[in-house]
């Protein structure tokens, strides 16, 4: 049995699909679990360069939200065809902390969580 240790909850997430570049190539995937500062990102190409310690990732949500940031890789697992990485944020925008808090449960009303985080 394993303990979490994480410091902030992960969400289960089918909704996301992502575009993430090593700075020369570039793979999309998705992103089976998130939180405020990190994600893992499944199903990317095994073309990206593994010594890369940063990338820059575009994330997409089902309805049309865009996001983009850096990331630090933080471990990988390398299967047959594909890559799976689990990823640190780094410089969370305001607008990704809004939006994982409104996924978060116990939000008090998603739409209104997201509207606010809209107008800044």
């Amino acid at each position: 049995m394993s303990i979490n240790k994480r410091k902030h909850p992960r969400i289960e997430s089918t909704q996301l699909s992502i575009d993430i570049s090593d700075g020369v190539g570039v793979s999309s995937g998705g992103a089976v679990d998130i939180s405020r500062f990190g994600m893992c990102l499944v199903n990317l190409s095994k073309r990206l360069r593994k010594d890369s310690n940063k990338y820059t990732v575009v994330v997409t949500t089902n309805d049309g939200k865009v996001f983009k940031f850096k990331v630090r890789p933080k471990w990988e697992e390398t299967g047959l065809s594909s890559r799976t990485l689990g990823v640190e944020i780094e410089n969370v925008p305001s607008r990704w902390t809004e939006y994982v808090k409104s996924l978060e449960p116990g939000a008090k009303d998603k739409d209104d969580v997201w509207a606010a985080a809209s107008d800044k």
